[in-house]
Protein backbone atom coordinates (compact mmCIF):
# COMPACT_ATOMS: atom_id res chain seq x y z
CA UNK A 1 0.00 0.00 0.00
CA UNK A 2 2.83 2.14 0.79
CA UNK A 3 4.40 2.03 -2.61
CA UNK A 4 0.94 2.61 -3.92
CA UNK A 5 0.74 5.40 -2.22
CA UNK A 6 4.20 6.90 -3.04
CA UNK A 7 2.97 6.12 -6.42
CA UNK A 8 0.90 8.28 -6.75
CA UNK A 9 1.94 11.38 -4.94
CA UNK A 10 1.43 12.34 -1.14
CA UNK A 11 -0.10 15.81 -2.71
CA UNK A 12 -2.81 14.02 -4.36
CA UNK A 13 -3.82 11.79 -1.68
CA UNK A 14 -3.70 14.86 0.33
CA UNK A 15 -6.31 16.60 -2.09
CA UNK A 16 -8.09 13.24 -2.05
CA UNK A 17 -8.81 13.88 1.21
CA UNK A 18 -9.98 17.50 1.22
CA UNK A 19 -12.46 16.31 -1.29
CA UNK A 20 -13.36 13.94 0.95
CA UNK A 21 -14.13 16.81 3.61
CA UNK A 22 -15.44 19.16 1.37
CA UNK A 23 -18.11 16.19 0.33
CA UNK A 24 -19.48 15.21 3.49
CA UNK A 25 -19.77 19.22 4.57
CA UNK A 26 -21.45 19.61 1.39
CA UNK A 27 -24.19 16.89 2.36
CA UNK A 28 -24.46 18.51 5.82
CA UNK A 29 -25.43 21.82 4.16
CA UNK A 30 -27.55 19.85 1.43
CA UNK A 31 -25.76 21.18 -1.20
CA UNK A 32 -25.65 18.03 -3.45
CA UNK A 33 -23.90 19.18 -6.56
CA UNK A 34 -20.90 20.21 -4.73
CA UNK A 35 -21.25 16.85 -2.77
CA UNK A 36 -21.47 15.25 -6.11
CA UNK A 37 -18.67 16.72 -7.40
CA UNK A 38 -16.07 16.39 -4.59
CA UNK A 39 -17.05 12.79 -4.21
CA UNK A 40 -16.40 12.24 -8.14
CA UNK A 41 -12.87 13.68 -7.70
CA UNK A 42 -12.01 11.61 -5.21
CA UNK A 43 -13.07 8.34 -6.98
CA UNK A 44 -11.27 9.65 -9.85
CA UNK A 45 -8.30 10.23 -8.25
CA UNK A 46 -8.06 7.09 -6.57
CA UNK A 47 -9.67 4.71 -8.38
CA UNK A 48 -7.38 1.67 -9.28
CA UNK A 49 -5.37 2.14 -6.02
CA UNK A 50 -5.44 -0.11 -2.61
CA UNK A 51 -7.00 2.83 -1.01
CA UNK A 52 -9.97 0.97 0.14
CA UNK A 53 -11.04 2.62 2.83
CA UNK A 54 -10.99 6.23 0.91
CA UNK A 55 -13.13 4.75 -2.17
CA UNK A 56 -15.52 3.16 0.25
CA UNK A 57 -15.74 6.64 1.43
CA UNK A 58 -16.26 8.35 -1.72
CA UNK A 59 -19.03 5.82 -3.13
CA UNK A 60 -20.65 5.80 0.31
CA UNK A 61 -20.92 9.86 -0.39
CA UNK A 62 -21.09 9.47 -3.69
CA UNK A 63 -24.61 6.87 -3.41
CA UNK A 64 -25.99 9.53 -0.69
CA UNK A 65 -26.37 12.29 -2.59
CA UNK A 66 -27.74 9.69 -5.74
CA UNK A 67 -30.22 8.85 -3.03
CA UNK A 68 -31.32 12.02 -2.08
CA UNK A 69 -31.64 13.41 -5.73
CA UNK A 70 -34.22 10.74 -6.86
CA UNK A 71 -31.10 8.87 -9.17
CA UNK A 72 -32.03 5.19 -7.35
CA UNK A 73 -29.92 3.30 -10.10
CA UNK A 74 -26.60 5.55 -9.64
CA UNK A 75 -27.58 5.05 -6.04
CA UNK A 76 -27.50 1.43 -6.23
CA UNK A 77 -24.43 1.67 -8.36
CA UNK A 78 -22.31 3.66 -6.19
CA UNK A 79 -23.42 1.54 -3.29
CA UNK A 80 -22.29 -1.54 -5.02
CA UNK A 81 -18.72 -0.05 -5.77
CA UNK A 82 -18.98 0.86 -1.94
CA UNK A 83 -19.41 -2.34 -0.40
CA UNK A 84 -16.40 -3.80 -2.46
CA UNK A 85 -14.05 -1.60 -1.60
CA UNK A 86 -14.76 -1.73 1.88
CA UNK A 87 -14.87 -5.70 1.83
CA UNK A 88 -11.54 -5.55 -0.08
CA UNK A 89 -10.18 -2.98 2.79
CA UNK A 90 -10.76 -6.47 5.36
CA UNK A 91 -12.03 -3.87 8.04
CA UNK A 92 -15.07 -4.85 9.91
CA UNK A 93 -16.34 -1.75 10.75
CA UNK A 94 -15.69 -0.23 7.66
CA UNK A 95 -17.93 -3.42 6.04
CA UNK A 96 -20.61 -2.63 8.89
CA UNK A 97 -21.36 0.97 7.98
CA UNK A 98 -21.04 0.08 4.05
CA UNK A 99 -23.59 -2.41 4.50
CA UNK A 100 -25.96 0.26 6.06
CA UNK A 101 -25.71 2.23 3.10
CA UNK A 102 -26.01 -0.03 1.23
CA UNK A 103 -29.13 -1.83 2.63
CA UNK A 104 -30.32 2.11 3.37
CA UNK A 105 -30.16 3.02 -0.72
CA UNK A 106 -31.60 -0.91 -1.29
CA UNK A 107 -34.36 0.38 1.10
CA UNK A 108 -35.37 3.35 -1.11
CA UNK A 109 -35.47 1.29 -3.88
CA UNK A 110 -37.93 -0.98 -2.70
CA UNK A 111 -35.40 -3.53 -3.19
CA UNK A 112 -36.88 -5.38 -0.11
CA UNK A 113 -34.66 -8.69 -0.12
CA UNK A 114 -31.36 -7.64 -0.59
CA UNK A 115 -32.28 -4.80 2.62
CA UNK A 116 -33.09 -8.05 4.39
CA UNK A 117 -29.98 -9.78 3.00
CA UNK A 118 -27.51 -7.05 3.93
CA UNK A 119 -29.11 -6.88 7.29
CA UNK A 120 -28.32 -10.88 7.74
CA UNK A 121 -24.76 -9.90 6.96
CA UNK A 122 -24.62 -6.85 9.42
CA UNK A 123 -25.73 -9.13 12.18
CA UNK A 124 -23.04 -11.68 12.16
CA UNK A 125 -20.14 -9.22 12.20
CA UNK A 126 -21.51 -7.14 14.61
CA UNK A 127 -20.87 -7.61 18.59
CA UNK A 128 -24.89 -6.85 19.68
CA UNK A 129 -24.15 -6.57 23.69
CA UNK A 130 -20.65 -4.37 22.69
CA UNK A 131 -22.41 -2.48 19.46
CA UNK A 132 -26.07 -1.72 20.43
CA UNK A 133 -26.03 1.40 18.49
CA UNK A 134 -25.05 -0.79 14.80
CA UNK A 135 -27.22 -3.58 16.02
CA UNK A 136 -30.25 -0.94 16.56
CA UNK A 137 -29.57 0.34 13.29
CA UNK A 138 -30.14 -2.88 11.29
CA UNK A 139 -32.81 -3.62 13.17
CA UNK A 140 -34.50 -0.89 12.14
CA UNK A 141 -33.73 -1.15 8.70
CA UNK A 142 -35.20 -4.75 8.86
CA UNK A 143 -38.07 -3.66 10.47
CA UNK A 144 -38.33 -0.73 7.57
CA UNK A 145 -38.42 -3.89 4.86
CA UNK A 146 -40.70 -5.60 6.44
CA UNK A 147 -43.23 -2.53 6.52
CA UNK A 148 -42.32 -2.14 3.11
CA UNK A 149 -43.76 -5.28 2.75
CA UNK A 150 -46.62 -4.65 4.87
CA UNK A 151 -45.47 -7.55 7.31
CA UNK A 152 -46.71 -4.90 9.69
CA UNK A 153 -47.21 -7.65 12.88
CA UNK A 154 -43.52 -8.89 11.94
CA UNK A 155 -42.20 -4.91 11.61
CA UNK A 156 -44.17 -4.08 14.57
CA UNK A 157 -41.77 -6.53 16.95
CA UNK A 158 -38.49 -4.99 15.14
CA UNK A 159 -39.25 -1.72 15.37
CA UNK A 160 -39.81 -1.85 19.23
CA UNK A 161 -37.04 -4.00 19.51
CA UNK A 162 -34.49 -1.73 17.74
CA UNK A 163 -36.08 1.09 20.26
CA UNK A 164 -35.19 -0.85 23.04
CA UNK A 165 -31.73 -1.42 21.91
CA UNK A 166 -31.47 2.69 20.50
CA UNK A 167 -32.62 3.67 23.79
CA UNK A 168 -29.94 1.15 25.62
CA UNK A 169 -27.08 2.54 23.29
CA UNK A 170 -28.06 6.86 23.74
CA UNK A 171 -29.13 6.85 20.24
CA UNK A 172 -31.89 9.55 20.40
CA UNK A 173 -32.84 9.88 17.08
CA UNK A 174 -32.53 6.13 16.06
CA UNK A 175 -34.96 6.44 18.67
CA UNK A 176 -37.17 9.06 17.39
CA UNK A 177 -37.39 7.73 13.93
CA UNK A 178 -38.29 4.24 15.68
CA UNK A 179 -41.15 5.86 17.07
CA UNK A 180 -42.24 7.91 13.98
CA UNK A 181 -42.43 4.29 11.87
CA UNK A 182 -44.72 3.11 15.14
CA UNK A 183 -46.98 5.61 14.83
CA UNK A 184 -47.20 4.74 10.88
CA UNK A 185 -48.28 1.06 12.08
CA UNK A 186 -50.62 2.67 14.47
CA UNK A 187 -52.37 4.54 12.01
CA UNK A 188 -52.50 1.89 9.60
CA UNK A 189 -53.67 -0.32 12.57
CA UNK A 190 -56.46 2.04 13.48
CA UNK A 191 -54.76 3.03 16.44
CA UNK A 192 -55.36 6.92 15.83
CA UNK A 193 -54.92 8.23 19.46
CA UNK A 194 -51.31 6.16 19.76
CA UNK A 195 -50.69 7.52 16.27
CA UNK A 196 -51.23 11.02 17.40
CA UNK A 197 -48.98 11.39 20.54
CA UNK A 198 -45.94 9.61 19.07
CA UNK A 199 -45.80 12.04 16.12
CA UNK A 200 -46.21 14.89 18.84
CA UNK A 201 -43.45 13.39 20.47
CA UNK A 202 -41.10 13.05 17.47
CA UNK A 203 -42.08 16.41 16.16
CA UNK A 204 -40.95 17.76 19.76
CA UNK A 205 -37.64 16.01 19.60
CA UNK A 206 -36.83 17.01 15.96
CA UNK A 207 -37.71 20.46 17.16
CA UNK A 208 -35.05 20.69 20.17
CA UNK A 209 -32.48 19.82 17.78
CA UNK A 210 -33.68 21.86 15.60
CA UNK A 211 -34.00 19.20 12.34
CA UNK A 212 -36.06 20.55 9.61
CA UNK A 213 -36.20 17.60 7.86
CA UNK A 214 -37.84 15.31 11.04
CA UNK A 215 -40.18 17.94 11.84
CA UNK A 216 -41.54 17.98 8.46
CA UNK A 217 -41.47 13.88 8.21
CA UNK A 218 -43.84 13.94 11.87
CA UNK A 219 -46.11 17.16 10.03
CA UNK A 220 -46.45 14.64 7.20
CA UNK A 221 -47.74 12.10 9.87
CA UNK A 222 -49.70 14.10 11.71
CA UNK A 223 -51.60 15.68 8.35
CA UNK A 224 -52.50 12.12 7.38
CA UNK A 225 -54.08 11.32 10.91
CA UNK A 226 -56.13 14.55 10.21
CA UNK A 227 -56.67 13.25 7.01
CA UNK A 228 -57.91 10.29 7.55
CA UNK A 229 -60.26 11.77 10.16
CA UNK A 230 -61.94 13.89 7.76
CA UNK A 231 -59.90 17.45 8.83
CA UNK A 232 -59.03 18.32 5.88
CA UNK A 233 -58.29 22.26 6.47
CA UNK A 234 -55.82 20.94 9.73
CA UNK A 235 -54.12 18.39 7.48
CA UNK A 236 -53.56 20.91 4.63
CA UNK A 237 -52.36 23.60 7.42
CA UNK A 238 -49.74 20.60 8.78
CA UNK A 239 -48.64 19.44 5.09
CA UNK A 240 -47.97 23.23 4.11
CA UNK A 241 -45.83 23.75 7.56
CA UNK A 242 -44.13 20.63 6.07
CA UNK A 243 -43.53 21.59 2.91
CA UNK A 244 -42.32 24.65 3.94
CA UNK A 245 -39.57 22.64 5.96
CA UNK A 246 -38.65 20.27 3.70
CA UNK A 247 -37.41 22.93 1.43
CA UNK A 248 -36.07 24.98 4.12
CA UNK A 249 -33.52 21.10 4.49
CA UNK A 250 -33.29 21.14 0.23
CA UNK A 251 -35.47 18.11 0.41
CA UNK A 252 -36.32 17.67 -2.84
CA UNK A 253 -37.83 14.17 -2.92
CA UNK A 254 -39.89 14.86 0.42
CA UNK A 255 -41.15 18.39 -1.05
CA UNK A 256 -42.55 16.18 -3.95
CA UNK A 257 -44.36 14.03 -1.70
CA UNK A 258 -45.92 16.98 0.55
CA UNK A 259 -46.94 17.89 -2.72
CA UNK A 260 -48.60 14.53 -3.96
CA UNK A 261 -49.86 14.63 -0.41
CA UNK A 262 -51.74 18.03 -0.90
CA UNK A 263 -52.74 16.93 -4.20
CA UNK A 264 -54.67 14.58 -2.24
CA UNK A 265 -55.92 16.63 0.03
CA UNK A 266 -57.40 18.62 -2.86
CA UNK A 267 -59.08 15.52 -4.07
CA UNK A 268 -60.66 15.10 -0.93
CA UNK A 269 -62.37 18.16 -0.31
CA UNK A 270 -63.29 18.00 -4.13
CA UNK A 271 -61.30 20.85 -5.55
CA UNK A 272 -59.54 19.18 -8.62
CA UNK A 273 -57.80 22.22 -10.16
CA UNK A 274 -55.96 22.92 -7.16
CA UNK A 275 -54.92 19.28 -6.81
CA UNK A 276 -53.94 18.70 -10.34
CA UNK A 277 -51.94 22.12 -9.72
CA UNK A 278 -50.14 20.58 -6.84
CA UNK A 279 -49.56 17.30 -8.68
CA UNK A 280 -48.30 18.76 -11.64
CA UNK A 281 -45.60 20.65 -9.62
CA UNK A 282 -44.77 17.51 -7.84
CA UNK A 283 -44.42 15.71 -10.97
CA UNK A 284 -41.60 19.04 -12.12
CA UNK A 285 -39.88 18.06 -9.13
CA UNK A 286 -39.60 13.84 -9.70
CA UNK A 287 -38.83 15.05 -13.50
CA UNK A 288 -36.42 17.24 -12.52
CA UNK A 289 -34.55 14.75 -10.31
CA UNK A 290 -35.02 11.73 -12.73
CA UNK A 291 -36.76 10.52 -9.84
CA UNK A 292 -38.44 7.61 -11.91
CA UNK A 293 -40.29 5.97 -8.67
CA UNK A 294 -41.86 9.16 -7.82
CA UNK A 295 -42.65 10.36 -11.47
CA UNK A 296 -44.90 7.17 -11.38
CA UNK A 297 -46.51 7.67 -8.34
CA UNK A 298 -47.56 11.13 -9.26
CA UNK A 299 -48.72 10.60 -12.62
CA UNK A 300 -50.57 8.05 -10.93
CA UNK A 301 -52.42 10.34 -8.53
CA UNK A 302 -52.59 12.73 -11.79
CA UNK A 303 -54.93 10.07 -12.89
CA UNK A 304 -57.38 9.52 -9.25
CA UNK A 305 -57.32 13.45 -9.69
CA UNK A 306 -58.97 13.14 -13.40
CA UNK A 307 -61.19 9.54 -12.62
CA UNK A 308 -62.62 11.65 -8.90
CA UNK A 309 -63.29 14.53 -11.28
CA UNK A 310 -65.07 12.01 -14.30
CA UNK A 311 -62.84 12.83 -17.02
CA UNK A 312 -61.90 9.35 -18.16
CA UNK A 313 -59.96 9.96 -21.25
CA UNK A 314 -57.32 12.03 -19.42
CA UNK A 315 -57.30 9.69 -16.18
CA UNK A 316 -56.80 6.57 -18.91
CA UNK A 317 -53.96 8.54 -20.14
CA UNK A 318 -52.40 9.64 -16.75
CA UNK A 319 -52.48 6.17 -15.64
CA UNK A 320 -51.05 4.51 -18.58
CA UNK A 321 -48.20 6.99 -18.35
CA UNK A 322 -47.38 6.22 -15.29
CA UNK A 323 -47.53 2.19 -15.14
CA UNK A 324 -44.99 2.51 -18.39
CA UNK A 325 -42.94 4.90 -15.75
CA UNK A 326 -43.69 2.65 -12.96
CA UNK A 327 -42.09 -0.47 -15.13
CA UNK A 328 -38.90 1.36 -16.24
CA UNK A 329 -38.38 1.74 -12.05
CA UNK A 330 -39.19 -1.88 -11.35
CA UNK A 331 -41.61 0.16 -9.14
CA UNK A 332 -43.97 -2.96 -8.77
CA UNK A 333 -45.97 -1.78 -6.35
CA UNK A 334 -46.48 1.98 -8.49
CA UNK A 335 -47.07 -0.30 -11.19
CA UNK A 336 -49.96 -2.83 -9.81
CA UNK A 337 -51.95 0.75 -8.57
CA UNK A 338 -51.90 2.33 -12.36
CA UNK A 339 -53.33 -1.09 -13.76
CA UNK A 340 -55.64 -1.45 -10.52
CA UNK A 341 -56.61 2.30 -11.61
CA UNK A 342 -57.24 1.76 -15.09
CA UNK A 343 -59.15 -1.57 -13.88
CA UNK A 344 -61.81 1.14 -11.91
CA UNK A 345 -61.66 3.51 -15.40
CA UNK A 346 -62.76 0.42 -17.25
CA UNK A 347 -65.00 -0.16 -15.09
CA UNK A 348 -66.65 3.02 -15.73
CA UNK A 349 -66.50 2.75 -19.40
CA UNK A 350 -68.57 -0.77 -18.74
CA UNK A 351 -65.70 -2.56 -20.40
CA UNK A 352 -65.73 -5.07 -17.66
CA UNK A 353 -63.43 -8.29 -19.85
CA UNK A 354 -60.77 -5.25 -20.21
CA UNK A 355 -61.15 -4.82 -16.05
CA UNK A 356 -60.77 -8.32 -15.80
CA UNK A 357 -57.43 -8.48 -17.46
CA UNK A 358 -56.44 -5.49 -16.09
CA UNK A 359 -57.16 -6.20 -12.55
CA UNK A 360 -54.96 -9.30 -13.11
CA UNK A 361 -52.12 -7.64 -14.19
CA UNK A 362 -52.47 -5.71 -11.13
CA UNK A 363 -52.54 -8.86 -8.65
CA UNK A 364 -48.91 -10.06 -10.23
CA UNK A 365 -47.31 -6.66 -10.00
CA UNK A 366 -49.04 -6.86 -6.03
CA UNK A 367 -47.28 -10.13 -6.00
CA UNK A 368 -44.07 -9.21 -6.91
CA UNK A 369 -43.49 -6.39 -4.55
CA UNK A 370 -45.28 -8.53 -1.95
CA UNK A 371 -48.32 -5.84 -1.37
CA UNK A 372 -51.03 -7.70 1.00
CA UNK A 373 -53.12 -5.02 0.77
CA UNK A 374 -53.10 -4.25 -2.98
CA UNK A 375 -54.02 -7.66 -3.48
CA UNK A 376 -56.95 -7.99 -1.49
CA UNK A 377 -57.97 -4.55 -3.21
CA UNK A 378 -57.90 -6.51 -6.42
CA UNK A 379 -59.59 -9.39 -5.49
CA UNK A 380 -62.36 -6.71 -3.79
CA UNK A 381 -62.44 -5.18 -7.27
CA UNK A 382 -62.76 -8.45 -8.84
CA UNK A 383 -65.86 -9.22 -6.52
CA UNK A 384 -67.55 -5.78 -7.75
CA UNK A 385 -67.20 -6.77 -11.47
CA UNK A 386 -68.53 -9.72 -10.80
CA UNK A 387 -71.36 -8.26 -8.97
CA UNK A 388 -72.02 -5.46 -11.97
CA UNK A 389 -71.84 -8.82 -14.28
CA UNK A 390 -74.82 -10.28 -12.31
CA UNK A 391 -72.13 -13.45 -11.07
CA UNK A 392 -72.96 -13.45 -7.42
CA UNK A 393 -70.99 -16.93 -6.82
CA UNK A 394 -67.75 -15.01 -8.39
CA UNK A 395 -68.48 -11.90 -6.30
CA UNK A 396 -68.43 -13.98 -3.23
CA UNK A 397 -65.47 -16.14 -4.17
CA UNK A 398 -63.28 -13.13 -4.77
CA UNK A 399 -64.56 -10.77 -1.63
CA UNK A 400 -63.69 -14.01 0.52
CA UNK A 401 -59.95 -13.82 -1.38
CA UNK A 402 -59.91 -9.86 -0.56
CA UNK A 403 -61.24 -10.81 3.21
CA UNK A 404 -58.31 -13.10 3.93
CA UNK A 405 -55.50 -10.89 2.98
CA UNK A 406 -56.90 -7.92 5.39
CA UNK A 407 -57.13 -10.03 8.10
CA UNK A 408 -53.65 -11.07 7.29
CA UNK A 409 -52.21 -7.84 7.49
CA UNK A 410 -55.18 -6.74 10.58
CA UNK A 411 -56.84 -3.84 8.65
CA UNK A 412 -59.69 -3.26 10.23
CA UNK A 413 -61.30 -0.84 7.79
CA UNK A 414 -60.91 -3.28 4.90
CA UNK A 415 -62.04 -6.26 6.78
CA UNK A 416 -65.55 -4.25 7.66
CA UNK A 417 -65.72 -2.44 3.72
CA UNK A 418 -65.18 -6.44 2.45
CA UNK A 419 -67.84 -7.88 4.95
CA UNK A 420 -70.48 -5.18 3.98
CA UNK A 421 -69.54 -6.32 0.00
CA UNK A 422 -69.93 -9.63 1.22
CA UNK A 423 -73.37 -8.72 2.68
CA UNK A 424 -74.90 -7.66 -0.57
CA UNK A 425 -73.91 -11.17 -2.19
CA UNK A 426 -75.37 -12.75 0.93
CA UNK A 427 -77.79 -15.77 0.33
CA UNK A 428 -79.97 -15.12 3.08
CA UNK A 429 -80.93 -12.65 5.41
CA UNK A 430 -79.47 -14.72 8.40
CA UNK A 431 -76.14 -14.49 6.43
CA UNK A 432 -76.51 -11.22 5.56
CA UNK A 433 -77.09 -9.47 9.66
CA UNK A 434 -74.14 -11.71 10.39
CA UNK A 435 -72.33 -10.42 7.67
CA UNK A 436 -73.03 -6.84 8.82
CA UNK A 437 -72.78 -7.91 12.60
CA UNK A 438 -69.29 -8.80 11.82
CA UNK A 439 -68.78 -5.46 9.69
CA UNK A 440 -69.91 -3.31 12.71
CA UNK A 441 -67.44 -4.79 14.98
CA UNK A 442 -64.73 -4.63 12.66
CA UNK A 443 -65.09 -0.69 12.29
CA UNK A 444 -65.68 -0.84 15.83
CA UNK A 445 -62.05 -2.46 16.56
CA UNK A 446 -60.88 0.28 13.54
CA UNK A 447 -62.07 3.23 15.78
CA UNK A 448 -64.72 4.32 13.02
CA UNK A 449 -67.73 5.61 14.91
CA UNK A 450 -69.63 7.21 11.36
CA UNK A 451 -68.96 3.16 9.88
CA UNK A 452 -70.37 1.65 12.93
CA UNK A 453 -73.60 3.85 12.35
CA UNK A 454 -73.75 3.41 8.69
CA UNK A 455 -73.93 -0.71 10.04
CA UNK A 456 -76.46 -0.02 12.53
CA UNK A 457 -79.11 1.54 9.84
CA UNK A 458 -78.16 -0.99 7.39
CA UNK A 459 -79.25 -3.54 10.13
CA UNK A 460 -82.47 -1.63 10.77
CA UNK A 461 -83.36 -1.89 7.19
Amino acid sequence: MRNALRAMGDERVDEAKQWLAQGDAAIAASAWDEARAAFDRVIAALEGSERHVALTRAWRGAGCVAGQTGEHERAMFAAEQALACARRSAKRAWIIDTLYTFASLRLDAMRLDDVLRACAEAFALIDGEAEPRDLAAFVFLEAKALSNAERWLESRQKFESALSLAERAGDLETAADCKHNLAELADKFDDRPTAHALFTEVLAFWERRDKPWGQANALNGLADLARHRGDLGAARTLDERALALHRRAKNSLGEAATLRHLGMIAIDRGDYAQAENALLRALAIDRATGDRHAAANSLVSLGNCALMAGRLDEAFEHLSEGRVEAIAASSFSCEGNAAFMLATVMIERDQFDEARRLCHEARIAFERSERTLGLGNVESKLGDVARAMDEPDLAREHYEKALAHFEHVGHEYSVGNTLERLSFVARTDGERTELLLRARAAFARGHRPDLVRSMDRALRE
